[in-house]
């Protein structure tokens, strides 16, 4: 049932997404990426994916972390679909104090799969503000592909009683 809501509200009106791979493709974000993680882009059954790959021995999580700029006090979601045979976690704020929501999982997914991670930003003082999240952390060489990475601002007022 959360998921059908999560997705029910992420496609309502007013509702802001955005396509992180694209940004990354378009230059349009900071990324940064762990010293071991060697981005690019592949076709897989016709689709663009964005693929990150560790062939060396990994001794501490190697990060894939955006820059984004983010509102105060507004719910956000994040739509993953990927497919890894590496352990991984997702969502995290290094710097701000957002709660995690999947810290230290250790998932692997050998298939596609899907993820909807929601969080709600602080009430900063300053109003929107940038910030590093990690969308991922890998722990094991292999790799990480991502078929759909899109942020989604749900817009003021969306959640009824």
């Amino acid at each position: 049932a959360q998921g059908l809501l999560l997705a029910k509200i992420a496609d309502a009106p007013g509702s802001l997404r955005t396509d992180l791979i694209a940004s990354y493709e378009g230059n349009e974000a900071a990324w940064e990426f762990g010293s071991l993680l060697k981005p690019r882009f592949i076709l897989e059954g016709g689709s663009k994916i964005l693929e990150l790959r560790i062939t060396g021995t990994v001794q501490v999580p190697q990060p894939i972390a955006v820059e984004l700029k983010l509102k105060p006090r507004t719910a956000y979601i994040l739509e993953v679909e990927l497919r890894s045979p590496a352990s991984f976690d997702l969502v995290r704020f290094p710097d701000l104090n957002i709660p995690d929501s999947y810290p230290d999982s250790w998932n692997k997914d050998l298939a596609w799969s899907h993820y909807k991670v929601a969080f709600i930003t602080p009430d900063w003082l300053e109003g929107e503000k940038v910030v590093t999240m990690e969308l991922a952390r890998v722990y094991d060489k292999d790799f990480i592909r991502f078929r759909a990475l899109n942020l989604v601002e749900l817009a003021a007022g969306e959640v009824a009683p």
